[in-house]
């Protein structure tokens, strides 16, 4: 077996005779003197070889003698043998043959691609003879496979049909266009039904007329594949003539155009597609060229300019932006061209009216595949209503900022206006009811006395407050952090409260750790924290029950908790408590008196040192308060 899988001595399907005698070989040689340049050989209808021209050493590199005896068959490369017997029979019983082309063993034991072509001899001395043609045509044979694959590549393939007596025939890349297996001449029914019934009276006609008139002609038809779906076939048909100028046969040039096709179509689809959407967006839609001119304007354009599509169309963007805005919308660009990502951009734009309007735009780049711009996608809202809207907003902000920095200088400057003749109240009162200079001389002066002195307090201590709040909303409060003892300074408070505690029947309890660290923080805003707090829980909680304070270290941050059993606070109540002068609605809050400051003063001096503060309550059993204080704070020293 040679390297190719061929076995040498494969006989085709013809018996062999070896009887070679009884031939004059001059005569033979006299025959053939015009072929030399081709293989020649002499066989019987059996394809056993009587004689080889001397050109058999050149082109298979056998001595003629070697192959005389021999069957043809057994220089053929096994997969063509099929090929050459059916044309071996069919050459037999017709007595003509087409050239056949196919691969032979040399004696080397390559292979070789050769084309042969047989006829008989009209010769009585050598009945049954004929005579086979042999050229070699590698290089032919490598060319037909390059422009095979050029057809497979750009998917070409080509017919021919001879119009007297001839069947049509296909190239191989032809069948594999539509899936089907070469088979060389095919029925010409078989492949008009291919066609769509759509198509075939064009085509038909157009290749009737092409007879009658011949002519080159160029048609689109659809042609069912094996996969029974239809592909479009681009058909290119031309005549071929005679020397004499006759029409001897048709060719076309096929390519399938399936892709193509169906590729404008999606193309037509996304085009209408986004036509409807350009059309029905409420949005503007523009296209900018490289230049800055407007190549497309939708319609919404009209209705949010002033100006039509047609109007836009071919004239500069910057028409329609205000003049102040040229150079942003100019970075747009710029910024657009040099990247992949969308940019935004806010400016006015003119109307035809002459008015400005707000619009917010987005701007995105069509770049080709060597990144070279295309052209601008701008797509562009009017918010003049929500610039208005936002303008009208910081106005209000603004006013009221002014408004609430006016009220605390208000409040600071009464403030410190009453506090002045109500210190010289609560002491001149404080005075009267020790009698320190004599005896007032009726009991009821001395009650009037206590009266004016604790309102004056009363009065003085929500002077002070509001003072505070108007400080810390001014942003003029400031700390002064030093190392406080929490333990004493919850004493401390405890004290303070513990007379109102017992006249309201109220018991007092704490639980602090005589290890806590000391803490940086402001001693006086602390210490109006507890009391705050103290005098709340107090204040909402009835006879018999219980105020709690506790505290510990939790991480970095101690932790203080003012627990009460009173009446509670509704849930819904408790976002807004600590907000200043709110308080929280209940039976029991409407018999107390208070203004609503503590615990906005609470929380404010909390987030001031940068702690947390939380409230958890349950109505008509009690309310905890539970503020941080950081233990990292940085210490501040005292101003000489």
């Amino acid at each position: 077996m040679s390297e190719d899988g061929a076995t040498p001595n494969t006989p085709m399907p013809f018996p062999a005779r070896q009887d070679t005698s009884g031939f004059a070989e001059g005569e033979v040689e006299r025959l053939l003197l015009t072929v030399q340049d081709d293989v020649t050989l002499l066989c019987d209808e059996d394809t056993i070889i009587l004689y080889a021209s001397p050109s058999t050493t050149r082109l298979l590199g056998y001595e003629p003698r070697d192959v005389l005896g021999l069957s043809f068959s057994e220089f053929i490369h096994p997969d063509d043998l099929g090929a050459i017997a059916t044309e071996w029979e069919r050459y037999l019983e017709q007595g003509k043959d087409d050239p056949i082309q196919f691969r032979a063993r040399k004696k080397d034991g390559s292979w070789g691609w050769y084309e042969a072509q047989a006829s008989r001899i009209d010769d009585p001395r050598l009945p049954g003879c004929s005579c086979i043609n042999m050229r070699e045509v590698e290089h032919l044979h490598r060319l037909h496979m390059r422009i095979a694959e050029a057809e497979a590549r750009a998917k070409i393939g080509t017919w021919r049909w001879i119009i007297k007596g001839g069947e049509p025939e296909w190239t191989p890349s032809m069948y594999r266009i539509l899936g089907y297996e070469p088979k060389g001449l095919f029925d010409l029914q078989w492949a008009l039904e291919l066609i769509h019934p759509d198509d075939r009276d064009e085509f038909g006609a157009k290749l009737v007329d092409c007879l009658d008139n011949p002519k080159s002609f160029t048609v689109m038809t659809r042609k069912v594949a094996k996969t029974g779906e239809y592909r479009h076939i681009i058909q290119h048909c031309y005549v071929e003539r005679d020397p004499n100028g006759e029409v001897v046969a048709l060719m076309g040039i096929c390519q399938d155009a399936t892709a193509q096709i169906e590729a404008e179509a999606a193309l037509r689809k996304s085009e209408r597609e986004y036509r409807v959407l350009a059309e029905e967006a409420s949005d503007l839609i523009l296209r900018v060229s490289a230049s800055g001119c407007c190549t497309f304007a939708s319609p919404a354009c009209e209705a949010t300019l002033g100006f039509s599509s047609p109007e836009m169309t071919g004239s500069a963007i910057q028409r329609y932006v205000d003049t102040e805005d040229h150079n942003a919308l100019a970075q747009v660009f710029r910024n657009a061209k040099n990247g992949t990502e969308a940019q935004r951009v806010t400016l006015r734009g003119k109307r035809a009216s002459g008015e400005t309007v707000w619009l917010e735009a987005g701007v995105r780049a069509l770049l080709d595949e060597n990144k070279k711009l295309i052209e601008l996608i701008v797509v562009a809202r009017d918010i003049t209503e929500r610039r208005q809207y936002e303008d009208g907003l910081r106005d209000a902000r603004e006013r009221a900022e002014a408004a609430n920095l006016t009220k605390s200088k208000f409040l600071a400057n009464m403030s410190h206006e009453l506090r002045t003749p109500l210190n010289a109240v609560i002491g001149f009162s404080d005075i009267m009811r020790e009698e320190m200079f004599g005896p007032l001389g009726s009991e009821q002066y001395i009650d009037y006395t206590k009266l004016i002195h604790e309102s004056g307090q009363y009065l003085l201590d929500l002077i002070n407050d509001i003072l505070d709040m108007s400080k810390i909303e001014a942003g003029k409060y400031e700390l002064y952090l030093e190392e406080i003892n929490l333990n004493t300074l919850i004493g401390n408070c405890l004290r303070i409260v513990e007379m109102r505690a017992r006249e309201s029947g109220v018991e007092l309890s704490f639980d602090v750790a005589d290890t806590l660290p000391f803490v940086p923080a402001d001693e006086r805003a602390v210490k109006q924290i507890l009391l705050n707090l103290l005098s709340n829980a107090v204040k909402f909680t009835g006879r018999g029950g219980k105020v709690s304070v506790s505290a510990d270290q939790l991480g970095d941050s101690l932790c203080v908790r003012v627990t009460d059993t009173g009446c509670g606070i509704p849930a819904h109540t408790i976002p807004r408590l600590a907000k200043p002068f709110e308080q929280a609605m209940t039976e029991a809050s409407a018999t107390q008196s208070g203004t609503g400051l503590g615990l906005a003063l609470v929380k404010s001096f909390v987030e001031m040192h940068h702690g947390r503060f939380a409230i958890e309550s349950v109505e008509g059993q009690g309310t905890t308060v539970t503020f941080t204080l950081p233990l990292d704070q940085v210490i501040q020293k005292k101003s000489a």
